[in-house]
């Protein structure tokens, strides 16, 4: 368990520091879809050249149903991104970053309804405080009484959680093959983004994307496949739910980036916030930690 808590928190630390460089890019370019679009064809350069060495194409059994969780992955991948830039017209960006920390309970409503495991009292309570500290990073209460934002971002969350899913439904897959655990996680990161990118490139033409752009998305691109491999790691070890508990706390990590931004005098890739925002921050970190603690407590039968 502590292999795939430290996977957990690498994930976490690579995307709060993937952050910065996705804000740079959107002050320079202001526009998400083209970061996305931009970042999954450098990762589809990256990784394309390594498929034919990691993938167990001869020991893989079943390729048409593996095909075919491929195929979930990116429509549910691309299907999460487009309600997501519809959730930017109700909810500002910071906002809705915090909302998506509701992922965890619509993961854990998913295992309970479709395959009836029911986490228990102290696993559900670590959930939803995991989940109210992510929200109330940047709650301010405005975001109420928006029901088409709020559809939107049911879809977004059911979405995403559906990704999570067949992430590690994929790596458990090529861990049969009789690959470690680091091969799968190189793998499945390699075959998803290489389908992303793929995917991806009748945009590289509607969005006259140019090769400055591709530059500036690198480094984002690069700190984000390097979160996800740690992340898929983390799932196959923990599963989603915990996983995602787990990968709350780059709350906490965007919180100390965001302070180190503001002491060396980089604060524009940060919002500005006030001092009790700061505080309100720090009480929501320390709450996702508790909910770390509880969840791994109850996992390991220490609390009943």
């Amino acid at each position: 368990m502590l292999l795939g808590v430290f996977c957990g928190l690498s994930a976490a630390i690579l995307n709060s520091v993937g952050y910065i460089f996705s804000a740079r890019f959107l002050l320079r370019y202001d526009s998400a879809l083209r970061l996305v679009v931009a970042a999954s064809l450098v990762m589809m350069f990256i990784c394309l050249p390594f498929l034919p060495f990691l993938f167990p194409w001869a020991e893989l059994q079943d390729r048409g149903e593996f095909l075919v969780m491929l195929l979930i992955w990116v429509a549910s991948f691309w299907c999460g991104q487009g309600c997501f830039f519809m959730c930017l017209k109700y909810f500002n960006a910071s906002c809705l970053s915090s909302f998506l920390g509701l992922k965890i309970v619509v993961l854990a409503l998913i295992f309970l309804i479709f395959k009836h495991e029911n986490p228990g009292m102290w696993q559900w309570i670590a959930v939803f405080l995991s989940a109210g500290a992510a929200v109330s990073f940047n709650w301010t209460g405005a975001e109420i009484g928006r029901p088409a934002g709020w559809f939107f971002l049911f879809v977004t969350l059911l979405c995403y959680s559906t990704c999570d899913i067949y992430e590690t439904q994929m790596i458990l897959r090529i861990m049969e093959c009789g690959c470690s655990l680091t091969r799968a996680s190189l793998t499945a990161t390699a075959v998803v983004y290489s389908a992303l990118g793929l995917v991806s490139l009748p945009f590289l033409f509607f969005l006259k994307m140019t090769k400055k752009q591709l530059v500036y998305a690198s480094p984002y691109a690069v700190l984000w496949l390097g979160s996800q491999v740690m992340l898929f790691a983390c799932f196959a070890l923990l599963l989603p739910v915990f996983g995602n508990v787990i990968l709350a706390t780059r709350g906490i990590f965007s919180v100390l980036v965001g302070a180190l931004l503001a002491a060396v005098g980089l604060s524009r890739f940060d919002s500005q916030i006030s001092r009790s925002q700061w505080i309100k921050r720090g009480v929501a970190a320390c709450a996702m930690t508790a909910a770390i603690a509880i969840y791994s407590f109850a996992r390991a039968g220490i609390l009943k």
